[in-house]
């Protein structure tokens, strides 16, 4: 089986988000870039063909989640391997990012930023196929922290109590020999 473009494995992991009770009010975004313009940071989502999706706080989204690559390490075990052929894993250490409005995706009013994270890392699959696995690992529901490390610059003082943010730290293991 041949190793599937990280695109694909980062759809396929989107369509579990989407699972959860409020997943309808999810807009989920691939792979982001922070980019910086103007002392200013940003995600950015490649869309293709030069165009890119610049990922902010935007009332028509309830919630929009996004993926960053952190690290990629290419790891050999030649105890596992077949004659020659070492085994061999592409590990990406990621993170899902979470931005949105509190207000826009439930009225109960117990239900906030480490719920929301929560309910969506529970949402994880740890299995894609035979080939490629998902831990999940660390999680910042402090939304100060989100706003300063993935919107540096940005003013987001407005946020704090309606907004959302947070994010949950994985790694995806993928097989390739």
């Amino acid at each position: 089986m041949a190793e599937r473009a990280l695109n694909a494995i980062l759809t396929d992991i989107n369509t579990q988000i989407k699972t959860v009770s409020f997943g309808s009010k999810i807009t989920t975004w691939g792979l982001a870039y922070l980019q910086e313009k103007d002392e200013k940071t940003f995600p950015l989502v490649n869309e293709g063909n030069r165009n890119g999706h610049k990922v902010s706080w935007d009332d028509k989204y309830p919630l929009q989640t996004y993926h960053r690559i952190l690290d990629v390490e290419k790891e050999s075990d030649l105890s596992k391997g077949f004659g020659a052929n070492a085994f061999r894993q592409r590990v990406y250490t990621m993170r899902l990012v979470g931005i949105g409005s509190r207000a826009r995706i439930t009225s109960a009013g117990y239900e906030d930023n480490q719920e929301i994270a929560k309910v969506i890392s529970d949402a994880l699959p740890s299995f894609l196929n035979t080939n490629e696995y998902l831990e999940v690992g660390d999680h910042e529901v402090i939304k100060q922290t989100v706003y300063d490390e993935e919107f540096a610059g940005v003013d987001q003082k407005k946020l704090s109590l309606e907004g959302i943010a947070f994010w949950i730290e994985y790694t995806l293991r993928i097989n390739i020999c």
